[in-house]
């Protein structure tokens, strides 16, 4: 089953001052008949199991029934759980399902994000025939697939399918053709895995730093699965 992340940014404006949610229009208020109110503070962070265990040790390099995908990382919190002074908008946006945690806008600059961490996926004949050239990671890979007319094969040996066959660099997505998938390994630094939280959050909650201060601007999040 998959899991997904229910985050918003919280500032305030001093040290004893009451949290307050960043909010923006809803793109679906009057589309659903759940978004009822026209602004809200979840904020757009898509699937990304690499940075939520960066972020709250969720999903820390498991993937499909618990296949390890690779090395561990060092989260930069541990289920701290909904913080006492949650803002009412704040509060909205969770899931209540598991593994509520925050941190802070000076945690997340003063992490080490320039660590690199081994990175393990299965994947289909055309990623494998790109990732064989460069050892880089890879477009997209599975933590694990099973069903009927898969195949699970050595590096080794889906080299030699390629080679018998080169029409197999084509043969990609999550259901390729062949059936034939194989396990890879690779190395990436934390800024990369964790890359749509420069993209999607860092940017607003900089903003927010530089009026407020870094320790007064937060990430609160929860997850469901």
């Amino acid at each position: 089953m998959g899991c997904d992340i229910h985050p918003a940014i919280e500032y305030r404006e001093s040290e004893v001052g009451p949290w307050k949610a960043l909010l923006a229009k809803d793109p679906y208020f009057g589309k659903r008949e759940w978004h009822d109110k026209e602004y809200t503070a979840s904020l757009d962070i898509g699937r990304d199991y690499d940075l939520f265990a960066i972020l709250g040790n969720v999903r820390n390099n498991r993937g499909f029934a618990g296949e390890k995908t690779g090395e561990r990382f060092a989260p930069m919190s541990d289920c701290r759980g909904v913080p006492d002074d949650i803002s009412p908008e704040a509060r909205d946006v969770l899931s209540n399902e598991h593994s509520a945690t925050w941190v802070t806008l000076a945690e997340i600059l003063a992490y080490d994000w320039d660590r690199t961490s081994t990175h393990r996926g299965c994947v289909n004949p055309a990623e494998f025939a790109k990732w064989d050239r460069t050892k880089n990671r890879p477009d997209s890979w599975s933590g694990g697939v099973a069903g009927r007319g898969v195949r699970i094969v050595s590096n080794d040996e889906m080299r030699q399918a390629i080679a018998d066959d080169p029409a197999l660099k084509d043969d990609g997505g999550l259901f390729c053709k062949s059936g034939l998938y194989t396990w890879i390994e690779w190395e990436s630094t934390y800024s990369r895995d964790g890359d749509q939280l420069w993209h999607r959050a860092l940017p607003k909650m900089l903003n927010l730093g530089r009026s407020y201060g870094f320790e007064n601007v937060r990430l609160v999040m929860d997850f469901d699965s």
